[in-house]
């Protein structure tokens, strides 16, 4: 089975149907795959956020959401490889030529 744009609009609008809370998304490694877009940045930066903010959703990428005083933030920024272990000395370059081999989702995300 492919994920699509269309099964997370209707993933977040049964969500929405069903509960009356807030409704928080940020984004898993599945949702940037591109087997039917072509853009991954596309889908990360517009059409995924727009489609959350449309559904009556919270986006959380960049943002957070705070209530009687907690905050909650999310983020998908693991594919930059900010947080990979100090004892790893590979170059930013060095992991963006061989994503493939540290992650192997990184195959089909732009």
């Amino acid at each position: 089975m492919e994920e699509s744009v269309q099964d997370f609009e209707k993933c977040l609008r049964l969500f929405r149907k069903s509960f009356t809370c807030p409704l928080l998304v940020y984004l898993g490694n599945h949702d940037l795959w591109v087997r039917r877009f072509s853009d991954s940045k596309k889908l990360w930066f517009e059409e995924l956020p727009k489609i959350t903010k449309d559904s009556g959703c919270t986006w959380l990428e960049g943002s957070s959401y705070v209530q009687n005083g907690i905050g909650i933030a999310g983020t998908i920024g693991w594919y930059d490889y900010s947080a990979v272990d100090s004892g790893i000395t590979h170059s930013e370059l060095h992991f963006a030529q061989e994503k493939f081999n540290f992650n192997s989702g990184a195959l089909i995300v732009d």
